[in-house]
């Protein structure tokens, strides 16, 4: 399994509720094809340099994942069949600066 990295770009209009659900479904797509998720970090609202399809923000989400890189264009077929999903690209990762969803330390909170 290699590891990769994806840049969604979702719809401005989906509050930040519907956004949740819609990541969700974005990264069950990943765990279908035998992949694990290694973390998720929202990156924002952001506005695009130029219109695209008569739009101009989009909110950022970046995921981190491990795949066997021969399912990589499956996964791209998937997600362009999802209409919540404006824009995705997927990159290979460099282990050392992949995204990782942070574990609390239970003894640090409590200090």
């Amino acid at each position: 399994m290699k590891t990769y990295e994806a840049l969604f770009i979702f719809s401005s209009q989906h509050k930040e509720a519907e956004l949740d659900k819609v990541v969700d479904k974005a990264k069950d797509e990943i765990v279908r094809l035998g992949g694990d998720i290694t973390g998720t970090r929202v990156l924002g609202k952001k506005t695009f340099a130029r219109p695209m399809k008569k739009r101009d923000t989009g909110n950022f989400i970046r995921v981190g994942f491990f795949l066997d890189a021969s399912k990589i264009d499956a996964l791209l077929a998937r997600y362009k069949l999802n209409e919540d999903v404006f824009r995705v690209q997927i990159t290979v990762a460099d282990p050392t600066k992949m995204v990782v969803d942070k574990v609390e330390d239970p003894v640090e909170a409590e200090a």
